[in-house]
């Protein structure tokens, strides 16, 4: 599903990113030394910049620090009426990929045309 999300609604998300100190640089995040969890991603753009956070194992152990203020940015999103606002967000609707991919024994090079 997806929810379109209105400009004032963004620039709520986007000051909730600038208290987290998400907008300014992306920190070191520390590894918690697994091996098979996945890595958590956010990439954000803004005025000032593109930025991409990402943090490994996130949630493997107790969040703090860089760790848990991406932590808490990504778990908010969660209850976004709530965040920016119902007026702010839309309905929700289907999300449809315009195209799929699917990976047999691991190779995912495929020729444009091969689509």
């Amino acid at each position: 599903m997806r929810r379109r999300i209105t400009g004032a609604g963004l620039q709520t998300r986007l000051r909730r990113a600038d208290e987290l100190d998400l907008l300014d640089a992306v920190p070191d995040y520390p590894y918690p030394g697994v091996t098979d969890i996945g890595t958590t991603t956010v990439e954000i753009s803004s005025d000032r910049g593109r930025l991409a956070h990402a943090a490994y194992a996130r949630g493997y152990e107790r969040e703090s620090g860089a760790r848990g203020r991406l932590a808490e940015f990504v778990e908010e999103r969660g209850d976004l009426e709530t965040l920016v606002g119902a007026d702010n967000i839309g309905p929700a609707e289907p999300y449809r990929p315009k195209r799929y991919q699917v990976s047999i024994g691991g190779f995912f090079g495929m020729e444009e045309d091969a689509w």
